[in-house]
């Protein structure tokens, strides 16, 4: 599946539901010179387009949009990402089975079940089309197989040579273009010594996949953020210095499978720092790695 994402252009209509609204996407994968292009834009609520185009990431919305204040946490690693799973290690923290087949967008797709061997992640459903193994359905469902979030294409074709230039024209009207900072490779966060924190624990199989640093307007102070991914799914964990209307708050926030939460602590010089964990893991999963961070003496 992995060859597919990286040799075939394709293009559809998706459909996300989080568990309590349901959201259209036009979705657009492009291979230009061996280069993993991908534009992704939501068809309701805010005009907004997610641009990949190989190592460089854009987001294309309105002057007014909050995220236009929010770019320090858009992660070029969390975009566009749910489509490219990597299955390398996956055997080792997931019991991997074919679950049966059916029909996807019109196309014959087997699908793939992957049941966690802990307790610390969600189950997911892949449905896999046959002809190409490019994933055409992704579930993920709680212990009680409740779904949390299922994505999945209800319009599908294969983009040919000559029309890969054509589809991809489509231009955007939005006034505002984020360019997101690609994150430091992990030798660089292993080197950079104003990284003074730690995580105690993360779940197996989880590596560190990247990192970045945010200079912030004020102080020396900087925010610092590193990604962990089992391969499936990832984890953000931001650090920084925290507005004194946060300390000693600690708030979560749940849509779908995405869980946010956030706490204040100490650091070694006694200042408070706020620390923040996203991830598409369960609640008790992300509140058990944002109390791991833990700051070098």
């Amino acid at each position: 599946m992995n060859a597919a994402q990286q040799e075939l252009s394709y293009a559809g209509t998706l459909s996300y539901f989080n568990g309590d609204e349901l959201t259209t996407l036009d979705y657009r994968h492009m291979v230009v010179h061996g280069e993993v292009h991908q534009h992704v834009t939501p068809l309701n609520g805010p005009s907004r387009k997610f641009i990949r185009e190989g190592l460089s990431v854009s987001l294309q919305l309105d002057s007014d949009d909050e995220l236009v204040q929010m770019q320090e946490k858009i992660e070029a690693g969390g975009i566009s990402t749910t489509f490219n799973p990597k299955f390398d290690k996956l055997g080792e923290t997931y019991n991997i089975a074919v679950d049966g087949y059916g029909r996807i967008a019109n196309r014959s797709a087997v699908c793939v079940s992957m049941t966690p061997k802990e307790q610390d992640r969600y189950r997911i459903h892949l449905w896999i089309d046959k002809q190409t193994s490019i994933l055409l359905r992704w579930d993920m469902r709680d212990h009680d197989n409740r779904p949390v979030s299922i994505w999945q294409f209800t319009e599908f074709e294969l983009i040919e040579e000559d029309l890969r230039q054509h589809s991809f024209a489509n231009g955007s009207n939005s006034s505002v273009t984020l360019d997101i900072k690609s994150k430091q490779s992990v030798e660089e966060h292993e080197d950079d010594e104003d990284v003074q924190w730690h995580l105690d624990w993360v779940p197996k199989g989880f590596e560190l996949s990247g990192t970045s640093n945010q200079e912030l307007s004020l102080g020396r102070d900087s925010s610092h953020n590193v990604m962990y991914s089992d391969g499936i799914v990832a984890v953000s964990v931001f650090v920084e210095p925290a507005p004194k209307s946060h300390e000693g708050v600690a708030m979560e926030s749940v849509s779908g499978s995405t869980v946010v939460v956030s706490h204040t602590i100490q650091d070694h010089r006694g200042q408070s720092k706020l620390v923040t964990v996203v991830g598409d893991l369960p609640k008790k999963t992300v509140w058990r790695i944002a109390r791991g961070v833990k700051f070098d003496p």
